[in-house]
């Protein structure tokens, strides 16, 4: 499954920035469409590598466990666009669908898919943990903030080395916003990110990274 678009995010409007869809719009739409093949984008790993007709960078590659990729995707090399006289800010994915893993049958409903009409916000945490403390474990504490806010919580990068301690790690997380009832303002969206802190904080020891 693949796909290739360009263009701003949504209509402009009073309320709305004529923002040009960018990686990020890529990656959710890539991870929306694999939740609809039951997979928990809670549990994938994002990294920004990704193949070479992909912009180095503004791109990234999405795996379930160390060896199984589910897709990639990104702002297509400017090479490919050269070479097929193609605007800069195109971009593209690729899903892949014998790598995803079969559904186990269920006997529930799954509820209708919601898409809000509202902007989604992605933030950044990175969290200096115990070496023991899993990625799950703070990702459950950001889920705990408010569920029907946070539409996901991604790993992409865990690093232990220079500048953090003896017995600890850092884990770097994107947290995507999605309201429901209306565009968030920056105190609400400052809000969020402080509760978020002192959840990790409360339920794993973890500390905001410098």
């Amino acid at each position: 499954i693949s796909g290739v678009f360009e263009g701003i995010r949504c209509p402009e409007g009073w309320n709305q920035r004529r923002d040009a869809s960018d990686v990020f719009d890529a990656k959710a739409d890539v991870l929306e469409l694999l939740e609809m093949f039951d997979i928990d984008i809670n549990k994938v790993q994002v990294s920004a590598e990704s193949a070479p007709w992909y912009h180095p960078g503004r791109s990234f590659k999405i795996q379930l466990g160390p060896k199984n990729i589910l897709a990639m995707g990104g702002e297509l090399h400017p090479k490919i666009l050269e070479q097929f006289d193609l605007k800069p800010g195109v971009l593209g994915f690729e899903v892949f669908y014998t790598a995803i893993p079969l559904a186990k049958n269920k006997k529930t409903t799954k509820p209708a898919l919601f898409l809000s009409p509202y902007q989604a916000v992605e933030r950044d945490f990175a969290f200096i943990v115990d070496d023991v403390c899993t990625a799950q474990s703070v990702i459950q504490a950001i889920n705990k903030v408010n569920p029907d806010l946070i539409a996901s919580v991604l790993l992409f990068d865990v690093f232990k080395g220079e500048g953090i301690p003896e017995g600890k790690k850092s884990l770097a997380l994107t947290v995507r916003l999605e309201p429901k009832t209306a565009t968030l303002v920056e105190s609400e969206i400052v809000k969020v990110g402080e509760d978020i802190i002192s959840s990790v904080q409360k339920l794993t020891g973890g500390v905001l990274r410098a």
